[in-house]
């Protein structure tokens, strides 16, 4: 699934994007997640064996949001070696991005955020087919909110060396999923810390 809305809904134009983007940075999301990477890094948080953790419990706790969706049953009924595959997927596909873009954990607690206020729309379910995008579209929110320098989607995609999405395509679900999320990508300290809480259960 190429979109996270159907195509139907008309997408967001890019100067929108650009003006909430520029305002975005200003706020405490932007501040949060700024304080929370310069911490990681002044800590050395960041290390291969904190990453594997934060990497696994998140991508369990989006297979579950992806189970409660309309496939619930199969996958219920799934094998438990094909229900840890599942995971690992999911948390392989994280930490590669997180490695190509040189992203701290925060911003792995960030996307899980952003993917649970997209889950919280009415018009939005996350299953098998459109959990990759909604992940990398994230990821690309919380990338533009926690450098201090300007990230620009050709920078990501040539980053992260995708060669079969497009600039083009990164730019839909990014504006597809700032619409479904209502642009509230502010992430507090309060948020980030309930989150660490919930992945700890």
């Amino acid at each position: 699934n190429s979109t996270l809305l159907p195509s139907s809904n008309q997408h967001t134009n890019l100067g929108n994007l650009r003006n909430s983007y520029l305002n975005a940075r200003r706020n405490k999301s932007f501040t949060a997640l700024n304080d929370l990477s310069a911490a990681e890094t002044k800590a050395s948080a960041t290390t291969p064996g904190s990453r594997a953790k934060v990497c696994d419990a998140v991508a369990a706790y989006i297979d579950n949001l992806i189970q409660q969706g309309d496939n619930a049953a199969a996958a219920a009924e799934a094998a438990p070696a094909e229900a840890k595959a599942r995971v690992d997927g999911i948390s392989t596909y994280i930490a590669t991005i997180c490695k190509q873009l040189d992203l701290p954990n925060s911003c792995i607690v960030a996307v899980l955020i952003y993917v649970e206020r997209l889950v919280a729309h009415e018009k939005f379910e996350l299953t098998a087919l459109n959990w990759q995008p909604s992940v990398l579209a994230g990821f690309v929110v919380a990338a533009k909110l926690c450098f201090d320098e300007p990230v620009w989607n050709e920078g990501l995609v040539s980053v992260l060396r995708i060669s079969n999405v497009t600039v083009a395509q990164i730019a839909k679900w990014e504006a597809n999923f700032l619409q479904l999320v209502q642009f509230h990508t502010n992430v507090v300290l309060a948020d980030y810390a309930k989150a660490c809480f919930r992945l700890q259960q």
